[in-house]
């Protein structure tokens, strides 16, 4: 889950991203407290957050300027409560290992 700066990174957002998948059965997260954003792909977001979130583009510049890595405001606080509900509830934080037994996969852990 990316988690796009100005717009998404609050602690109320990673609260109910992480319980609603917690509620769906989810059995891991991965996260990034943040984006990336190369040339084109910064041309192409730059539009959009003039069509659907006008203004904000401006904050984009002023705090990231040409930046490739765009880290979402208060990433460290973000990344703890996102951590801290994922042990809450169990879901990993990481893609699960799988081995082999008779032929199936099967997740390490539950």
């Amino acid at each position: 889950m990316p988690v796009l700066p100005f717009i998404e990174d609050n602690v109320e957002n990673i609260r109910q991203i992480v319980t609603r998948a917690h509620q769906a059965g989810a059995s891991y997260i991965i996260s990034s407290f943040g984006m990336s954003l190369r040339d084109r792909q910064r041309d192409f977001y730059y539009e959009k957050l003039d069509q659907l979130f006008p203004g904000l583009r401006g904050a984009y510049e002023k705090r990231f300027g040409s930046q490739y890595h765009v880290p979402a405001n208060n990433a460290d606080e973000l990344e703890g409560g996102f951590l801290e509900l994922c042990e809450r509830f169990k879901i990993a934080t990481r893609i699960p290992q799988f081995k082999t037994e008779r032929g199936r996969q099967i997740p390490l852990f539950n």
